[in-house]
């Protein structure tokens, strides 16, 4: 996935046990600058783009390139974009750059839960789900014919 997008620094896919996966994602520092500099956002603090509606659709773009070719119970249905940088050394990532699976799932607990507790369209924010294509309208437009 991160090859998708240089927008995306890290992803931390978590599903197991659970219905469907999720990804918390983390934003690359300088990329990021970048992105805020061609939209007009003056701040590009991960707080803030977290948040910001163009990067939410950035980062969902790259989410559904990255897994569209995997089988669908492989692909990430919804993602929340961290409003912090993960450094190498810190309770996310070890010096040698490696995810710290444990203390991810332990620290953004409420924000997985949160992915997994909503339901319906797609949420605004800093979570969103990722939409697969044009099939559900389809079928919505199916049953109005019926």
């Amino acid at each position: 996935m991160l090859a998708a997008s240089p927008l995306i620094a890290r992803v931390a896919a978590v599903g197991d046990r659970r219905p469907y996966i999720v990804a918390l994602v983390v934003l690359d520092p300088d990329a990021a600058a970048f992105f805020a500099a061609q939209h007009g956002i003056s701040d590009p603090s991960p707080r803030l783009l977290a948040s910001h509606t163009a990067a939410c659709a950035a980062v969902a773009a790259a989410v559904k390139t990255a897994t569209s070719t995997l089988p669908r119970a492989e692909q990430i249905k919804r993602f929340t974009i961290l409003p912090v940088l993960w450094q190498p050394g810190d309770d996310e990532i070890t010096p040698t750059m490696k995810l710290r699976r444990r203390a991810v799932a332990a620290k953004y607990a409420d924000a997985i839960e949160s992915m997994y507790a909503t339901s319906g369209m797609p949420l605004s924010g800093a979570y969103m789900e990722v939409q697969p294509g044009d099939w559900k309208q389809q079928a919505r437009n199916r049953r109005l014919e019926e």
